[in-house]
């Protein structure tokens, strides 16, 4: 970082899981009172912006997503994906995706 002369730093950590613990802070009063998905028993799941086939379930506890994804579908559920990119999650089979266009600006209710 020396060499870049700058102390920002850009990880998985600051993408992926430090968004989690920000909105478990404000939800829960506490960054790692994260809740547990019941993705085994769950009839429909909606993702919205979210690749957990990618990380693998790492905030979920939920190691192979994949094959859950296929067991929700199994049973008779419905997994919904709501991305902009076509992920790994997006991309699972029996997967219902919804492309959105990604923003190109900021809506507010502030004129």
């Amino acid at each position: 970082m020396r060499a870049l002369r700058t102390k920002n730093r850009f990880t998985a950590t600051s993408v992926d899981q430090l968004p989690h613990h920000v909105a478990a802070h404000a939800m829960f009063g506490h960054m790692f009172l994260l809740p547990i998905p019941d993705i085994d028993r769950t009839a429909y799941w909606l993702v919205l912006g979210g690749n957990p086939v990618a990380s693998n379930g790492s905030m979920m506890t939920a190691p192979d997503v994949a094959t859950r994804l296929k067991a929700i579908h199994e049973r008779g559920g419905k997994v919904v994906v709501v991305d902009p990119r076509r992920t790994e999650t997006a991309e699972a089979p029996r997967a219902t995706t919804s492309s959105v266009p990604a923003p190109t600006r900021c809506f507010s209710s502030h004129s």
